[in-house]
């Protein structure tokens, strides 16, 4: 896949997003129809990669739509953060919802793309198009505190990141980075100010909503049960038998839920063990899960989400999945626009 259709695959995917939040904005909000125009759009993304396999496209392309039809009822997250937005104007909600959509799609991507060459670029493309949502939502949270360095900062190095996933290291350079980004930016703002623009609106209504998200850190799953190892495809981390028999009695289900507690599951219970077995090979296949024991510096990662494993939020926070959302206290406790 040659640059300028990288950089397209890329836009098209957040122009899917863009829609989505223009479908979450209607009065009433089109929460089941704005999930499934998502799916419908984002499929698009794939078409330089599945071109020319006409049978598997089609197998490919109706258990998608399946996923996406199915998807309201599995995930309550997303009508939560989606809902919130509707609301609220919460704009860093809405992109959550959308990212938690897109990362639930590429954990099953494993399970119905057309062979296994196809099944990691599909893979590996929607990582990269998840990666500049969050990128834009990250920017998001400083450009809304008045912290417009910062939120370009961040952006620019999120996507980065996310170029890196795409592009082999040894042809990436500043040359290419901005070719992309330069092809990203007029869709990145259009999905920006149409999500502001609808807060916006909600403002003017005298509604409030909630602002002052702080990041959790976060490390790679990397614990296997007894008897297995690491194995890394995409950057997922799954674990595998490490060759003979294996060295202990527990069943897969065991494994899958091993190190559940805390907080929040340790374990990647969301996704079963199928998946993991056509990911990453063997009958015995697990995906990685998380450590509760603290590393050197006494920090713990021990709720999973997406094959990664988040720490605790700083004082004056409080967990809200991936993100930690600030506490209110004080004289004036409310939870509004100006704290």
């Amino acid at each position: 896949v040659d640059m300028a259709t990288v950089s397209n695959m890329l836009a098209n995917a957040v122009q899917a997003a863009t829609q989505a939040v223009n479908d979450f904005s209607g009065k009433p909000p089109k929460i089941h129809e704005g999930i499934k125009n998502l799916g419908k759009n984002l499929l698009v993304v794939f078409d330089p990669i599945l071109v020319g396999k006409v049978e598997e496209y089609n197998t490919f392309k109706q258990k998608w739509n399946d996923h996406f039809d199915s998807l309201p009822a599995t995930l309550e997250a997303i009508e939560t953060n989606i809902q919130k937005f509707t609301d609220d104007g919460d704009v860093v909600a809405v992109l959550e919802a959308i990212i938690e959509i897109m990362e639930s799609t590429d954990e099953s991507i494993m399970m119905f793309a057309p062979g296994e060459d196809s099944m990691k670029e599909v893979d590996k493309f929607m990582s990269a198009a998840t990666g500049v949502v969050e990128a834009i939502k990250k920017a998001w949270v400083h450009f809304e505190s008045s912290k417009p360095e910062e939120g370009t900062a961040t952006l620019y190095f999120e996507l980065r990141k996310v170029i890196d996933v795409v592009i082999p290291a040894a042809v990436a350079n500043n040359t290419i980075y901005g070719d992309v980004t330069k092809t990203l930016d007029g869709v990145m703002g259009s999905l920006v100010e149409t999500a502001n623009s609808y807060k916006q609106k909600l403002l003017a209504s005298s509604i409030c909503y909630r602002t002052g998200l702080g990041w959790r850190p976060n490390v790679s799953a990397a614990k296997c049960p007894e008897g297995f190892k690491i194995k890394i495809i995409n950057e997922k981390r799954g674990c595998v038998k490490e060759g003979g028999l294996l060295q202990t009695n527990a069943t897969l289900a065991d494994l899958v839920a091993q190190g559940k507690g805390g907080g929040g599951s340790t374990a990647p219970n969301r996704v079963d063990g199928t998946t993991a077995k056509k990911a990453f090979g063997g009958t015995d296949s697990v995906f990685a899960s998380c450590n509760e024991e603290a590393d050197k510096n006494g920090n713990t990662y021990g709720e999973y989400h997406s094959h990664r494993c988040w720490g605790k939020c700083p004082d004056g926070y409080s967990p809200n999945k991936k993100d930690c959302k600030k506490d209110c206290g004080g004289q004036f406790p409310a939870e509004d626009l100006f704290r």
